[in-house]
């Protein structure tokens, strides 16, 4: 993946280049929440310098389909969820609490569609 290039990874796992309606302002929020088909986005940085832009909400629907392609680029160089709350647990003794539903593939994952661009892209 060109870092310098913009890219929708759908939730099946397709990859398609794609570019900000107008290049010199970016992406703008409208137009990613056209893409992603969503309400609200998260932004997340990568290992990679790059941003990933995602659904902020598609773990809250009926069935969240996880997109293996996006999870694996957000976990690149990451703590696992067991590293993260036993460096917290270090940290902060028993102030720690384990609020997730315990289902670590989901915890741990990235849902629905995607928009990985760099930065510059995004303003």
């Amino acid at each position: 993946m060109d870092t310098n290039k913009a890219y929708l990874i759908e939730e099946g796992g397709d990859i398609i280049p794609i570019t900000p309606i107008d290049s010199n302002k970016g992406f703008q929020d409208t137009e990613l929440l056209q893409i992603l088909q969503c309400r609200i986005t998260e932004t997340i940085r990568l290992k990679n310098g790059m941003l990933m832009i995602c659904d902020e909400e598609s773990k809250l629907t009926n069935n969240p389909t996880i997109n293996k392609k996006a999870t694996e680029l957000f976990l690149e160089g990451r703590m696992t969820k067991a590293q993260h709350l036993a460096e917290l647990k270090k940290e902060y003794g028993d102030n720690v609490f384990d609020m997730s539903d315990g289902d670590d593939e989901l915890d741990m994952s990235i849902c629905g569609h995607v928009v990985v661009c760099p930065p510059s892209m995004f303003l």
